[in-house]
């Protein structure tokens, strides 16, 4: 580490990398802090996987302003406001009322950039973490972020950062200027130790009356391109021009566009329809800010910064696409812009209040059916019974819920966002099951049969998975896994690969699983993916595939309850129309009608028909079954539908050869002759079209 303050004398090659301590920097910053003047230091980082982060592990603008965003919340903030200079995007501001920066933290992070003094016992000396758990913040909060990673997470979005800190009781405040560079293949072969430089940094102080006063803000400046480009939706409303024009030149081509119909090419690769989002900021030139297409917003133009979000998520969830994307549901990517898709990614990825309550907190009088899954291999789910008034997380004692009591909103562009899934106050399904089902578990398991080198230390963690009719947006669908209540991830609709093939229930499931201890090390360095081969995921994996199976299980089984409570109930109507329409005949007939007979048929071969005259008096016929249902005997009815409706179908045989005794059929025919009419009649009826 090179510390310099200003003297024109002390210049170098900002690549050359001179070993300082830590204790210099803290010193140089020491002196600047009484006198005034600016500190110029370079950034280093210790490990060589770290030099990558100026090389774009976060390419997308949210997922940077995650990063930023959790760091407010490991510093005990109440409140995060992300300002994103919009319409123009020129510069992103992320200002929080968190505890700030000390001197001391800055001098660690500019010599160790990319190493985190969260979850440490270094890092209660910094006042960073809890005094007794390096793994909570000062006021107990379950830390989510890594501060060297969070600070310079940016690097793809910009290579200017400003940082300005103060914390409470300071009479100062620190504004740290700093210059990310990105980095060379030359500089990564370097030998394993030797430190890499990230960037240039100048630091000064400056009086501050307000000294009450807490936090940090970070700003974003002068964005790259391809950031304003992503934030504005410019390939969006890029393709739609291109697809106009296109359309625009049909008639002039008639032939090609024929041709291009007929081989199913809608002009873009892949066949992907380019469609105008529902909803939308505009159509803004990059360039010069000027707005072509005027706003779609999904909230009203009055709408308070508390109401805008909810809004979005009401008129998403109701949305009625015009288009035939509408039989696919709603659906945040196909239906939203970048920037309303960015505030739906952060509320998702950060922790924060749900929409209206948290699945934890799921009453009895929800209209939910509540299961308890078994950790046992091969378990089944035990239906829960709560008490009037008493929630999940009340009767297990749920930890998850627990951790985050203290209070945490976060604005962007003043709009307050909150985790965009509803539970609570469920309305009945269109569906043979009418109520929503929530499966809810959580496990310890005892990892002490794996060597302590390889377990990775211990897991915790509790869950819950959610089946519905239809999951909305559809990129719900699927499984989140929080880390302390935040994720880098979104929905996996893999369900980590579960194998078993149930497409319909697949899709009618979300559902999230909050760690409370472990598993954090099994993150990759982007927090956006897991090491698969770490044994904590390993074990939540298997966890869930086994959960996955007792859901679909239960799911079946009550399915297929209420199926023949509904087939027996339906059943007994449509027989009583077919006793009716026998009633209708007697009474057509008049004095001619016979009483109608009773059918009933034999199973064996030698069961007999007795039409001589002494029997035709009798109110029963026993028809040999074999012959008189031939027509629908001959295929094996294999599925549920093809039961009944050859039952039906033996029942109509039934009703139809009552109705030949009404009008005296039965007494002029044989046996034989009177069961072949039955047959041929009824080989006619269930006759179809084929295909």
């Amino acid at each position: 580490m090179e510390v310099q303050q200003n003297d024109p004398q002390n210049e170098s090659d900002p690549l050359e990398a001179t070993e300082q301590t830590e204790d210099l920097v803290n010193s140089k910053l020491a002196s600047a802090h009484d006198s005034g003047e600016t500190v110029k230091a370079r950034l280093m980082t210790d490990e060589r996987v770290f030099a990558r982060i100026t090389d774009g592990i976060y390419r997308d603008p949210a997922s940077a302003l995650r990063e930023l965003i959790a760091n407010g919340y490991d510093a005990d903030a109440t409140e995060v406001r992300v300002e994103t200079d919009f319409p123009r995007f020129s510069k992103i501001s992320v200002r929080d009322n968190g505890r700030g920066l000390t001197k001391e933290t800055l001098a660690h992070v500019i010599c160790h950039i990319g190493g985190s003094l969260k979850r440490t016992k270094q890092g209660q000396n910094f006042n960073i973490s809890s005094d007794d758990d390096p793994t909570k913040s000062k006021e107990g909060r379950p830390l989510i972020g890594k501060l060297g990673i969070g600070l310079f997470s940016v690097s793809q979005i910009t290579h200017h950062v400003v940082i300005i800190s103060k914390t409470k009781g300071s009479s100062k405040r620190i504004y740290c200027d700093i210059l990310l560079m990105p980095q060379s293949e030359a500089l990564l072969e370097k030998e394993e130790g030797q430190k890499f430089v990230t960037g240039e940094v100048e630091i000064k102080f400056v009086e501050a009356n307000d000294i009450d006063s807490h936090g940090t803000e970070i700003l974003l400046l002068d964005l790259r391109s391809h950031v304003k480009e992503a934030l504005l939706s410019k390939m969006t409303w890029d393709a739609l021009r291109e697809k106009d024009e296109s359309e625009k030149k049909e008639e002039e081509v008639k032939t090609e566009a024929d041709l291009a119909i007929a081989f199913g090419d809608d002009g873009f690769e892949g066949g992907i329809s380019i469609v105008e989002p529902l909803f939308h900021i505009g159509e803004i030139d990059v360039h010069n800010g000027v707005i072509l297409k005027e706003a779609k917003l999904p909230w009203k133009s009055d709408a308070n910064s508390e109401d805008k979000f909810p809004q979005l998520v009401e008129r998403l969830s109701a949305a009625v696409d015009p288009t035939d994307r509408s039989s696919k549901g709603p659906s945040i990517q196909e239906h939203l812009d970048y920037y309303l898709r960015m505030l739906w990614v952060l509320s998702l990825s950060i922790p924060l209040p749900y929409l209206k309550k948290h699945p934890f907190e799921i009453e009895s009088t929800d209209g939910a059916q509540i299961f308890q899954i078994d950790n046992k291999q091969k378990g089944s789910p035990a239906e829960v019974k709560l008490d009037s008034g008493q929630t999940i997380a009340a009767k297990y004692k749920f930890k998850s819920i627990q951790a985050h009591s203290l209070p945490f909103n976060v604005f962007v562009d003043g709009i307050k966002l909150t985790r965009p899934l509803q539970y609570g106050n469920f309305k009945p399904l269109d569906h043979a099951i009418t109520n929503p089902l929530i499966f809810i578990g959580r496990a310890k398991p005892d990892l002490s049969v794996i060597p302590e080198q390889y377990r990775g230390g211990e897991l915790e963690f509790e869950a819950y998975l959610y089946w519905t009719k239809k999951i909305v947006p559809k990129e719900h669908n699927g499984v989140l896994i929080r880390i302390n209540g935040a994720s880098g991830t979104l929905f996996d609709e893999t369900f980590l690969k579960y194998q078993v093939s149930e497409l319909t229930r697949l899709r009618q499931i979300t559902a999230e699983i909050f760690v409370i201890k472990g598993l954090d090390a099994a993150l990759n360095i982007d927090r956006e993916s897991f090491n698969i081969a770490h044994p904590h995921f390993q074990i939540l994996k298997n966890w869930l595939h086994s959960a996955m199976r007792q859901l679909m299980n239960k799911h079946k089984l009550l399915s297929g309850n209420i199926n023949k409570t509904t087939l027996g109930e339906r059943k007994e109507k449509t027989f009583e129309q077919l006793r009716s329409i026998v009633s209708e005949h007697v009474k057509i007939s008049g004095e001619t009608a016979s009483a109608p007979k009773s059918i009933r048929y034999l199973e064996t071969e030698s069961a007999t028909l007795k039409f001589e005259e002494e029997t035709h008096s009798k109110s029963v016929i026993e028809l040999n079954r074999e012959k008189a249902l031939a027509p629908i005997l001959r295929n094996k009815a294999a599925s549920p539908r093809d039961k009944a409706r050859q039952m039906l179908n033996e029942e109509k045989a039934k009703t139809l050869a009552s109705i030949l005794t009404v009008y005296g059929i039965d007494q002029h025919l044989s046996k034989e002759r009177f069961e072949s009419l039955v047959s041929a009649i009824l080989e006619v009826m269930v006759l179809e079209i084929g295909k």
